[in-house]
């Protein structure tokens, strides 16, 4: 996933006991007197309740850049209701809205 148009390696979990949304940035380290560098992911908690309040089924979660702007949204299809919703970033929150079919 890609929150911010820099080259940042991110990650995004959701845990659907608890409908909580995390963001990971991974940062590149080493420790005194290591041959290897090694990863640290930092995660921050970017949502709660699932998709407005539901626990969305994961299987029809997509993550990708729909309006080409660099940073990544996610995309579920809810098969009660039978609507498409886009998570966004904003503000460190990840923020839905239904998408309008035209």
């Amino acid at each position: 996933m890609r929150a911010d148009a820099d080259e940042t390696a991110e990650l995004l979990r959701y845990v659907p006991e608890s409908g909580r949304w995390w963001l990971g940035r991974v940062t590149e380290g080493t420790l005194a007197n290591a041959t290897h560098s090694l990863l640290h992911v930092n995660w921050l908690l970017i949502g709660e309740g699932g998709v407005q309040g539901a626990k969305p089924d994961v299987r029809f979660l997509r993550v990708w850049d729909t309006d080409g702007d660099g940073r990544s949204e996610v995309l579920y299809y809810s098969l009660p209701d039978g609507k498409w919703r886009e998570g966004k970033l904003s503000a460190g929150k990840l923020v839905w809205q239904e998408i309008r079919r035209s």
